[in-house]
């Protein structure tokens, strides 16, 4: 199953990006991340997600005001 990555800044923001994925019904998880996983920025967390729902998150994050890359893995 495809997965996406949406890169958190921090551990309390991967779970608060988790909290609200959550309210949608849509699973997730919080991975560790390699630093410099993504075209050399800095991140410790990302929460993981089946790429059905890319733009469904994507919208979610974009409405409540972040702007947190996400990459298919």
């Amino acid at each position: 199953m495809a997965r996406c990555l949406c890169i958190a800044r921090t551990q309390n923001q991967a779970a608060a990006i988790l909290g609200m994925l959550r309210q949608c019904k849509i699973s997730g998880v919080i991975v560790p991340t390699p630093q410099r996983f993504i075209d050399g920025k800095t991140c410790s967390y990302s929460v993981e997600f089946p790429a059905r729902y890319f733009s469904a998150v994507t919208s979610i994050l974009r409405g409540n005001g972040f702007d947190n890359e996400i990459v298919s893995i």
